[in-house]
C-alpha cells in the first residue's frame, strides 16, 4: 500500500506473529500499488511512481509462500486534493477513473497467486489533528472532543465506498467498523485516552493494534483457532 499500509503494519506484524505467521510490509508513501495508475503531478513524479508498483508487484509475486495480501491505500484525497483538518486544497494527482481501474488490476494481477486478498478502507478521517486531544496543563475546556459524527465521514467517503462495493476478487473490511461506534460517533482516542491517530489520518502504533483486533484478528481467529 501508500503510507496508510507503513502506519498499520506493527498491529499486523505483531497480531499474526501469534499464528505463526511472517508479515512483510512493501508500501510507497503518496504512491499506492495501483498497476497501470501511477500517481504524480508530473512526469518524473509519475514514472518513479510507475517503478516503484511494479518492485512492489514483482516482490509479491517472487514470494514463494504467501497466505494473504492485505491492501491498505489513502482515499477521497488522491482525487480530491484536499483533507477534511484543512483548508488547504492541492491539485488532485490521481482522478477517481485511475484509482479504482487501478486497484481492480491490482487485485487481478495479485489474485494469480491464489492468495486471500483483503482491503481495508481509509480510517475515519479527523476534522482536528489528534494531538489536539492530549490533555494540557491549565487547559479546562471541557467541550474539546475527540470524536466526529459518523455521517460526515460517510458524506466524505460516499463515492469512495460506493466504488469500493463494486471491487471484484477481493473482500473490503471496514475501518469504520473499528473507529466508530453504534452511536454513530467516530472517536481519536481509546478508552485509556491512548491516542488512536498520529495526525488527521494516519495510525498511531496503538491504533494499529487497535485495528487489527477489531476487524482483521477475526479473520485469522477463524482460520486458525479450533
Amino acid at each position: 500500500g501508500d503510507s496508510h499500509a507503513h502506519v498499520a503494519f506493527p498491529g499486523i506484524s505483531e497480531g499474526l506473529e501469534k499464528y505463526g505467521l511472517t508479515t512483510i510490509l512493501l508500501a510507497n508513501s503518496s504512491c499506492p500499488p495501483f498497476v497501470g495508475s501511477p500517481w504524480g503531478r508530473n512526469k518524473n513524479e509519475k514514472s518513479s511512481c510507475s517503478e516503484r508498483i511494479n518492485e512492489i508487484i514483482s516482490s509479491v509475486q517472487a514470494l514463494q509462500k504467501l497466505d494473504s495480501v492485505i491492501l491498505f491505500t489513502r482515499g477521497p484525497t488522491y482525487w480530491e486534493g484536499n483533507e477534511p483538518s484543512s483548508l488547504k486544497q492541492n491539485v488532485p494527482s490521481l482522478n477517481k477513473r485511475e484509482y479504482f481501474s487501478g486497484l481492480q488490476r491490482t487485485i487481478d494481477t495479485l489474485k494469480t497467486r491464489n492468495a486471500n486478498l483483503f482491503y481495508v478502507t481509509e480510517n475515519p478521517e479527523l476534522r482536528f489533528e489528534a494531538r489536539s486531544c492530549l490533555p494540557r496543563p491549565f487547559n479546562f475546556d471541557s467541550t474539546q472532543k475527540c470524536d466526529q459524527a459518523l455521517d460526515l465521514v460517510l458524506a466524505r467517503q460516499g463515492d469512495y465506498r460506493n466504488e469500493l462495493s463494486l471491487l471484484k476478487g477481493v473482500k473490503v473490511l471496514d475501518a469504520n467498523e473499528a473507529f466508530c461506534n453504534e452511536d454513530d460517533i467516530c472517536f481519536a482516542v481509546n478508552s485509556k485516552n491512548q491516542l488512536l491517530y498520529a495526525d488527521d489520518d494516519h495510525l498511531s502504533v496503538i491504533g494499529s493494534e487497535w485495528q487489527f483486533n477489531k476487524i482483521i484478528k477475526p479473520i485469522y481467529e477463524k482460520k486458525f483457532v479450533r
